[in-house]
């Protein structure tokens, strides 16, 4: 009985992929004085360790927080900050993201930071609490966006929309489904 080719380019060009992937680091933003927060679209490292340097180039670990978590406080007048997701051995697992400086962020009322593996599966991070829920929208040219794709109960950061290609942004909603800016930015899915 003869052996099942196997498709050699397709599984390097896989391979390469995921390799690459894993390699970028978390895109990392300051939305407040108070507050980084970051966007990370593949799984999750066991911690995340922040580093901060008052100068902008000695950094000393600053903290860690869990793998799920993607905000932290930095320390007041801590001029720069990055992070580097970690194992539970304390080894790297992750690029460094890029490096922000909290103290320079213009505080707005409410941010949005929505991530996405490429393949649906979404995330999001906010500066705000609320136990109200999300409003999530689906558009084909990221551009054009009709009524609500779908919604989120407020307690929950995370939602699977595989199987559905295009664009998403997500805003937070009232008990009536009503939209409360802002959107978040958008992101893609290849619906696979």
């Amino acid at each position: 009985m003869a052996q099942p080719k196997i498709n050699r380019r397709g599984w390097l060009a896989t391979w390469l992929h995921k390799r690459q992937q894993a390699r970028r680091g978390p895109v990392l933003a300051a939305v407040s004085p108070g507050l980084i927060v970051w966007r990370w679209s593949n799984l999750n490292p066991t911690n995340w360790n922040v580093y901060i340097s008052f100068d902008g180039t000695n950094y000393q670990l600053a903290g860690s927080v869990a793998g799920n978590v993607f905000q932290y406080v930095p320390q007041s007048g801590s001029a720069w900050a990055y992070i580097v997701g970690v194992d539970g051995n304390g080894l790297e697992t992750t690029a460094h993201s890029n490096a922000v400086r909290p103290d320079d962020a213009v505080n707005p009322a409410n941010v949005i930071v929505l991530g996405s593996d490429g393949h649906g599966h979404l995330t999001w991070t906010m500066n705000f609490n609320s136990d109200w829920g999300f409003n999530i929208y689906l558009s084909a040219d990221g551009t054009t966006w009709g009524h609500t794709f779908d919604g989120a109960d407020g307690g929950v950061r995370a939602i699977d929309e595989s199987g559905a290609a295009g664009y998403f942004r997500i805003c937070q909603c009232d008990w009536d489904g009503i939209d409360i800016m802002p959107y978040s930015n958008v992101v893609h899915s290849d619906g696979l």
